[in-house]
């Protein structure tokens, strides 16, 4: 009876697994964190990760995380060759009956988990953090579309999960949650714009750079502060800051911890990436108070900013609109703190508690 009843009272085993290293500065590393730190209160967890390296962000230390023992190659036919050992692992790990739930949240954990993964295994299920149109490689588009049927699917926004139940069954909608909420906001007095992201070709500060410049230009007192993990732009990015003349009025900066701190310092958001399955800096901005300026490409941006209440939605590669949207709210103190208000409300939208009551429902 002891047993049993030891058995019956047992916390379920999910296993989130990344083929990425968890030393990357990104969404996807940080969204992870997240929802696994909430859900160790209900659930055994155990993060599984192909390579050895050291968390950038925080996870409880009730759960467990776990490498394949593998060395994060930086050359691209090392790495690639290293996949074929890792499947084999990774095959091994599947076999283990205790697991309930092995969710692969990553792009290549989804393709790897997919070569091996069984259709008639119901633990299996899909986190997809990338954008249905980001550009991947043809084979492996075709290897991870052909697969998804094995997988529960969970996307973060609305677009994507209508195309990918053309290719399985079971599709649902998870957005992300806020990873923060703060009890200060912005007073959107501050002449200050700030942009967050990784600089990698992607998210097109280069043309955040040229239409910034052009509109502060007209604006002697105000400033633009980038942060984010340089990804291989930066050496270029400086370089066009130097060309538009405005060193010390655009600046780089490295990632900080205390991102909010510098949300609510600003007065405007400024994003021109290409493509964003769900831009979890906009809803950051938007709990910090700030309007946001981001062009509505494919396919998250529309999910949080609504066209002239919380910011404004520009036509992709429209610079006229961007900058003349820019210069609107840079010269209405009155307008900024209006949008400001309501992109608070919609913040709400996404409270943590929310969307972790989403992610128990389907475990």
């Amino acid at each position: 009876f002891k047993c049993q009843f030891f058995k019956c009272h047992m916390k379920q085993k999910i296993v989130f697994f990344t083929a990425r290293d968890l030393s990357n500065v990104g969404g996807g590393e940080r969204m992870l964190s997240l929802i696994a730190n909430g859900l160790c209160d209900s659930f055994s967890i155990t993060i599984l990760t192909p390579y050895e390296a050291e968390s950038f962000y925080q996870f409880d230390e009730r759960i467990t995380i776990e490498n394949l023992g593998f060395k994060n190659r930086k050359l691209s036919v090392l790495r690639k060759l290293q996949y074929f050992p890792i499947l084999r692992k990774l095959q091994c790990f599947l076999h283990q009956t205790d697991i309930c739930r092995f969710i692969a949240c990553s792009s290549m954990a989804i393709i790897l988990t997919s070569i091996i993964g069984n259709k008639d295994d119901e633990r299996l299920m899909a986190w997809i953090h990338t954008s249905f149109y980001h550009p991947t490689p043809f084979y492996l588009r075709k290897i991870m579309l052909s697969n998804l049927y094995k997988f529960k699917i969970v996307c973060i926004n609305s677009m994507d999960m209508e195309q990918y139940r053309k290719y399985a069954t079971d599709v649902i909608k998870i957005p992300n949650p806020l990873p923060f909420t703060t009890e200060i906001k912005s007073r959107c007095n501050m002449k200050r714009l700030i942009a967050v992201g990784r600089l990698e070709k992607w998210k097109r500060f280069d043309l955040m750079i040229k239409s910034c410049a052009r509109v502060l230009s007209e604006y002697d007192d105000w400033v633009l502060d980038i942060y984010g993990q340089d990804d291989g732009e930066k050496k270029r990015l400086n370089a066009l800051i130097k060309e538009n003349n405005m060193q010390g009025r655009i600046r780089l900066h490295a990632p900080v911890e205390n991102i909010q701190s510098e949300y609510i310092k600003s007065s405007i958001f400024v994003t021109t990436s290409r493509i964003e399955a769900f831009s979890l800096v906009l809803l950051e901005a938007c709990e910090s108070g700030i309007p946001c300026i981001a062009y509505d490409v494919p396919s998250g941006p529309r999910d949080i900013v609504q066209n002239g209440y919380n910011g404004y939605l520009i036509q992709e590669l429209n610079n006229e609109s961007f900058e003349l949207q820019l210069s609107k709210l840079m010269e209405s103190e009155t307008l900024r703190k209006k949008m400001g208000k309501n992109a608070i409300l919609k913040a709400q939208e996404f409270e943590f508690a929310k969307i972790l009551d989403l992610w128990k429902r389907q475990l």
